[in-house]
Protein backbone atom coordinates (compact mmCIF):
# COMPACT_ATOMS: atom_id res chain seq x y z
CA UNK A 1 0.00 0.00 0.00
CA UNK A 2 1.78 3.54 -1.24
CA UNK A 3 1.79 5.74 1.78
CA UNK A 4 1.33 9.65 0.31
CA UNK A 5 4.19 11.62 0.94
CA UNK A 6 3.79 14.55 3.38
CA UNK A 7 5.59 17.07 2.05
CA UNK A 8 3.90 18.04 -1.44
CA UNK A 9 4.91 21.70 -3.60
CA UNK A 10 1.12 22.82 -4.58
CA UNK A 11 1.94 25.66 -7.41
CA UNK A 12 3.33 28.78 -5.79
CA UNK A 13 1.79 27.41 -2.07
CA UNK A 14 4.69 26.63 0.60
CA UNK A 15 4.92 23.26 1.66
CA UNK A 16 5.19 22.86 5.19
CA UNK A 17 6.73 20.28 7.80
CA UNK A 18 4.64 16.78 8.81
CA UNK A 19 3.09 16.38 12.02
CA UNK A 20 2.14 13.62 14.46
CA UNK A 21 3.59 9.84 14.80
CA UNK A 22 2.10 6.40 14.47
CA UNK A 23 1.04 6.59 10.44
CA UNK A 24 -2.45 4.74 10.36
CA UNK A 25 -3.69 4.07 6.99
CA UNK A 26 -6.63 2.58 5.32
CA UNK A 27 -8.18 0.59 8.13
CA UNK A 28 -11.96 0.11 8.94
CA UNK A 29 -11.97 0.31 12.42
CA UNK A 30 -13.89 2.74 14.87
CA UNK A 31 -14.98 5.30 12.89
CA UNK A 32 -18.00 7.63 14.27
CA UNK A 33 -20.03 9.83 12.34
CA UNK A 34 -20.58 13.00 14.67
CA UNK A 35 -23.01 15.32 13.69
CA UNK A 36 -23.54 12.79 10.40
CA UNK A 37 -25.75 10.30 12.25
CA UNK A 38 -27.49 9.51 8.80
CA UNK A 39 -24.46 9.97 6.67
CA UNK A 40 -22.67 7.12 5.44
CA UNK A 41 -19.23 7.59 7.06
CA UNK A 42 -16.15 7.59 4.37
CA UNK A 43 -13.80 4.03 5.77
CA UNK A 44 -10.33 3.48 4.08
CA UNK A 45 -9.14 7.30 4.58
CA UNK A 46 -5.23 7.52 5.74
CA UNK A 47 -4.72 9.23 9.59
CA UNK A 48 -2.01 9.96 11.50
CA UNK A 49 -2.15 10.05 15.45
CA UNK A 50 -1.05 13.30 16.90
CA UNK A 51 2.39 13.14 19.14
CA UNK A 52 0.65 13.05 22.19
CA UNK A 53 -1.71 10.21 20.79
CA UNK A 54 -5.05 12.22 21.94
CA UNK A 55 -6.75 13.05 18.27
CA UNK A 56 -5.98 12.11 14.64
CA UNK A 57 -5.41 13.85 11.47
CA UNK A 58 -6.44 13.26 7.96
CA UNK A 59 -3.77 12.76 5.75
CA UNK A 60 -5.11 11.80 2.66
CA UNK A 61 -7.72 9.37 0.67
CA UNK A 62 -5.88 6.06 1.21
CA UNK A 63 -7.86 3.44 -0.85
CA UNK A 64 -11.12 5.74 -0.31
CA UNK A 65 -13.47 5.88 -3.52
CA UNK A 66 -16.12 7.76 -2.48
CA UNK A 67 -17.10 10.65 -4.58
CA UNK A 68 -19.07 12.48 -1.60
CA UNK A 69 -16.43 12.25 1.16
CA UNK A 70 -18.07 12.26 5.15
CA UNK A 71 -14.82 12.37 7.63
CA UNK A 72 -15.58 10.90 10.62
CA UNK A 73 -15.82 12.45 13.75
CA UNK A 74 -13.88 10.11 15.71
CA UNK A 75 -10.79 7.22 14.51
CA UNK A 76 -10.22 4.59 16.98
CA UNK A 77 -12.24 6.51 19.61
CA UNK A 78 -10.15 9.29 19.62
CA UNK A 79 -11.49 12.62 17.88
CA UNK A 80 -10.26 13.83 14.42
CA UNK A 81 -9.11 17.44 14.55
CA UNK A 82 -7.26 18.49 11.37
CA UNK A 83 -7.31 17.81 7.77
CA UNK A 84 -3.49 17.74 7.11
CA UNK A 85 -1.83 19.74 3.99
CA UNK A 86 -2.77 18.19 0.55
CA UNK A 87 -4.77 15.35 2.39
CA UNK A 88 -7.29 15.50 -0.78
CA UNK A 89 -5.46 17.98 -2.89
CA UNK A 90 -5.98 16.79 -6.78
CA UNK A 91 -8.69 14.02 -6.42
CA UNK A 92 -10.50 15.16 -9.26
CA UNK A 93 -13.59 12.67 -8.42
CA UNK A 94 -15.01 14.66 -5.33
CA UNK A 95 -18.11 15.71 -5.90
CA UNK A 96 -18.78 17.14 -1.90
CA UNK A 97 -17.10 17.26 1.57
CA UNK A 98 -18.65 17.13 4.89
CA UNK A 99 -16.49 17.69 7.61
CA UNK A 100 -17.78 17.05 11.06
CA UNK A 101 -17.65 19.08 14.34
CA UNK A 102 -14.86 18.96 16.33
CA UNK A 103 -12.07 19.51 13.58
CA UNK A 104 -10.38 22.79 14.08
CA UNK A 105 -8.16 23.35 11.55
CA UNK A 106 -7.90 22.64 7.24
CA UNK A 107 -4.05 22.52 6.16
CA UNK A 108 -2.37 24.03 3.62
CA UNK A 109 -3.80 22.67 0.02
CA UNK A 110 -5.63 20.40 1.72
CA UNK A 111 -8.44 20.53 -0.89
CA UNK A 112 -6.56 22.23 -3.75
CA UNK A 113 -7.20 21.41 -7.35
CA UNK A 114 -10.43 19.16 -6.69
CA UNK A 115 -12.02 20.35 -9.72
CA UNK A 116 -15.27 18.50 -9.97
CA UNK A 117 -15.59 19.43 -5.69
CA UNK A 118 -19.21 21.68 -5.20
CA UNK A 119 -20.15 21.75 -2.16
CA UNK A 120 -18.37 21.65 1.35
CA UNK A 121 -19.71 21.52 4.66
CA UNK A 122 -17.05 23.33 7.30
CA UNK A 123 -18.11 23.08 10.93
CA UNK A 124 -18.18 26.31 13.10
CA UNK A 125 -15.04 24.13 15.08
CA UNK A 126 -12.67 25.23 12.18
CA UNK A 127 -11.00 28.60 13.51
CA UNK A 128 -7.87 28.07 10.58
CA UNK A 129 -8.24 27.60 6.84
CA UNK A 130 -4.74 27.05 5.38
CA UNK A 131 -3.15 28.86 2.15
CA UNK A 132 -4.18 27.46 -1.06
CA UNK A 133 -6.58 25.39 0.92
CA UNK A 134 -9.67 25.46 -1.77
CA UNK A 135 -7.16 26.80 -4.92
CA UNK A 136 -8.24 25.37 -8.60
CA UNK A 137 -11.53 24.25 -7.03
CA UNK A 138 -13.30 24.86 -10.25
CA UNK A 139 -16.71 23.29 -9.53
CA UNK A 140 -17.13 25.29 -6.10
CA UNK A 141 -20.57 27.37 -6.02
CA UNK A 142 -20.47 28.58 -2.97
CA UNK A 143 -19.11 28.52 0.25
CA UNK A 144 -19.87 29.44 4.11
CA UNK A 145 -16.69 30.60 6.11
CA UNK A 146 -16.96 29.54 10.06
CA UNK A 147 -17.20 32.38 12.36
CA UNK A 148 -14.21 31.27 14.10
CA UNK A 149 -11.67 31.92 10.87
CA UNK A 150 -10.14 35.32 11.54
CA UNK A 151 -8.17 35.40 8.52
CA UNK A 152 -8.44 34.18 4.75
CA UNK A 153 -5.62 33.38 3.90
CA UNK A 154 -3.44 33.22 0.81
CA UNK A 155 -4.89 31.78 -2.25
CA UNK A 156 -7.08 30.12 0.16
CA UNK A 157 -9.80 30.38 -2.87
CA UNK A 158 -7.72 31.19 -5.48
CA UNK A 159 -9.02 30.10 -9.12
CA UNK A 160 -12.66 29.15 -7.94
CA UNK A 161 -13.98 30.45 -11.05
CA UNK A 162 -17.39 28.80 -10.44
CA UNK A 163 -17.90 30.70 -6.92
CA UNK A 164 -20.80 32.79 -7.13
CA UNK A 165 -21.07 33.76 -3.56
CA UNK A 166 -19.05 33.47 0.12
CA UNK A 167 -20.33 34.55 3.25
CA UNK A 168 -17.12 36.10 5.45
CA UNK A 169 -17.75 35.87 9.08
CA UNK A 170 -17.53 38.62 11.63
CA UNK A 171 -14.54 38.13 13.00
CA UNK A 172 -12.24 37.98 10.14
CA UNK A 173 -9.47 40.73 10.41
CA UNK A 174 -7.60 39.81 6.82
CA UNK A 175 -7.86 39.01 3.64
CA UNK A 176 -5.02 38.01 2.27
CA UNK A 177 -2.74 38.29 -1.16
CA UNK A 178 -5.13 36.53 -4.28
CA UNK A 179 -7.32 35.26 -1.44
CA UNK A 180 -10.58 35.26 -4.27
CA UNK A 181 -8.46 36.45 -7.06
CA UNK A 182 -9.56 34.86 -10.47
CA UNK A 183 -13.27 34.00 -8.62
CA UNK A 184 -14.39 35.04 -12.22
CA UNK A 185 -18.29 34.35 -11.37
CA UNK A 186 -18.03 36.06 -7.70
CA UNK A 187 -20.84 38.58 -8.05
CA UNK A 188 -21.05 40.20 -5.09
CA UNK A 189 -19.01 40.52 -1.63
CA UNK A 190 -19.70 41.72 2.05
CA UNK A 191 -16.87 42.59 4.00
CA UNK A 192 -17.17 42.91 7.91
CA UNK A 193 -16.13 46.11 9.76
CA UNK A 194 -13.33 43.95 11.41
CA UNK A 195 -11.08 43.81 8.51
CA UNK A 196 -8.34 45.80 8.83
CA UNK A 197 -5.75 44.65 5.69
CA UNK A 198 -6.71 43.49 2.39
CA UNK A 199 -3.81 42.26 0.82
CA UNK A 200 -2.65 41.98 -3.04
CA UNK A 201 -4.67 40.88 -5.81
CA UNK A 202 -7.32 39.91 -3.20
CA UNK A 203 -9.95 40.07 -5.37
CA UNK A 204 -8.34 40.64 -8.62
CA UNK A 205 -9.43 39.27 -12.14
CA UNK A 206 -13.29 39.06 -10.76
CA UNK A 207 -14.45 40.25 -13.59
CA UNK A 208 -18.06 39.69 -12.72
CA UNK A 209 -17.63 41.37 -9.23
CA UNK A 210 -20.25 44.46 -9.48
CA UNK A 211 -21.30 44.67 -5.61
CA UNK A 212 -18.70 45.50 -3.24
CA UNK A 213 -20.30 46.16 0.13
CA UNK A 214 -18.45 46.67 3.45
CA UNK A 215 -20.37 46.51 6.69
CA UNK A 216 -18.23 49.75 8.60
CA UNK A 217 -18.34 53.41 7.85
CA UNK A 218 -16.49 55.20 4.81
CA UNK A 219 -13.98 56.57 7.54
CA UNK A 220 -13.37 52.98 8.59
CA UNK A 221 -13.18 51.65 4.95
CA UNK A 222 -10.19 54.11 4.30
CA UNK A 223 -8.14 53.23 7.13
CA UNK A 224 -7.58 49.47 6.09
CA UNK A 225 -4.66 48.76 4.90
CA UNK A 226 -5.04 47.86 1.39
CA UNK A 227 -2.17 46.74 -1.60
CA UNK A 228 -3.02 49.04 -4.61
CA UNK A 229 -4.04 45.99 -6.82
CA UNK A 230 -6.42 44.77 -4.52
CA UNK A 231 -9.03 45.10 -7.10
CA UNK A 232 -7.45 44.85 -10.29
CA UNK A 233 -10.19 44.34 -13.28
CA UNK A 234 -12.56 44.27 -10.78
CA UNK A 235 -15.87 45.76 -12.39
CA UNK A 236 -17.53 47.22 -8.99
CA UNK A 237 -16.92 51.31 -9.19
CA UNK A 238 -17.75 51.60 -5.72
CA UNK A 239 -17.55 50.12 -2.35
CA UNK A 240 -21.11 50.82 -0.47
CA UNK A 241 -20.67 51.14 3.21
CA UNK A 242 -22.90 51.65 5.91
CA UNK A 243 -23.11 55.95 5.80
CA UNK A 244 -21.84 56.49 2.14
CA UNK A 245 -20.25 55.27 -0.81
CA UNK A 246 -16.68 55.19 -1.69
CA UNK A 247 -15.49 55.47 -5.07
CA UNK A 248 -13.31 52.97 -6.64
Amino acid sequence: MKLKKWLVAILSCVTIGAIGVGFSACEKEETGGGSFVNEEISSDLQYVISEGGTYYSVVGVGMCEDRNIVVPATYKGLPVKEIMESAFSGQFYIASVKIPDGVMSIGVSAFSNCRSLKSVVIPESVTSIGICAFQLCSSLTEIVIPDGVTIIGYKAFNECSSLTSVVIPDRVTSIDSEAFSYCSSLTSVVIPDRVTSIGSGAFSYCDSLMSITFEGTVKEWNAISKDWNWNNFVPATEVVCSDGKVAL
